[in-house]
């Protein structure tokens, strides 16, 4: 399975979480909101991927080029070793994004404060408590869950408002998680600095994770 693959499956596992949540809303995921918010009827959530960011080599395994010009590394690998895959380990912080969304009341509430006061707009507190809910729902469901046993638990990045408009308001909240990716024959966990990082988040050394 590719980083890629890893990402969707995560993303595809977190949908079915809020699917079964018990709340009385709709999931959907990347390809429905790119089709319109017309086709999306709220309140939902939108569970989708939002990118990766790898940091370096927990394998040690990476060429050094110096000296390479003279046929070897300063390891004394040949310029055909060098060529040749390098066994790899990488830490993969994943981010997936959570996207509430709520519909405003159509015919805003007036309320009379007194005989004299002047009408006042009350509309939208329902629709606030509902997005509300919606968001501390998502995350009892998400905050500490481990997608798959390769993976590291889900924390909150953060949550912002996307838009306030055409009678919608949307949320966001960012969720990060991890894996090991390995390459070039390598195993996962490959080292003990891999395996201490593994148990230091998850407890437990990670399960296989495949060759990407």
């Amino acid at each position: 399975m590719t980083a890629v693959g890893r990402l969707a499956a995560a993303v595809e596992a977190a949908h079915a979480r809020l699917e079964s949540a018990g709340l009385r809303h709709r999931t959907y995921g990347l390809l429905d909101l790119a089709a319109g918010e017309d086709n999306l009827k709220p309140p939902y959530v939108a569970v989708v991927p939002l990118g990766e960011t790898a940091g370096g080599d927990l394998a040690g395994g990476g060429a050094d080029l110096t000296g390479a010009l003279e046929g070897e590394d300063r390891w004394g690998r040949s310029e055909a070793a060098l060529h040749a895959p390098s066994p790899t380990v990488q830490r993969v912080e994943a981010t997936l994004g959570v996207v509430c969304c709520v519909a405003a009341r159509a015919k805003p509430l007036m309320r009379q404060l007194d005989d004299d006061a002047e009408p006042r707009r009350d509309g939208g507190a329902g629709a606030d408590a509902q997005l509300e809910a919606l968001i501390a729902a998502v995350r009892e469901r998400l905050l500490g869950w481990i997608p798959s046993p390769a993976w590291g638990p889900l924390t909150l990045a953060r949550g912002r408002l996307l838009s306030a408009q055409d009678g919608r308001a949307h949320w966001q909240d960012e969720f990060r998680s991890w894996y090991l990716a390995s390459g070039g024959g390598a195993d996962v966990p490959a080292t003990p600095e891999a395996t201490e990082l593994c148990v230091a988040v998850n407890g437990a050394a990670p399960g296989p994770v495949e060759v990407g």
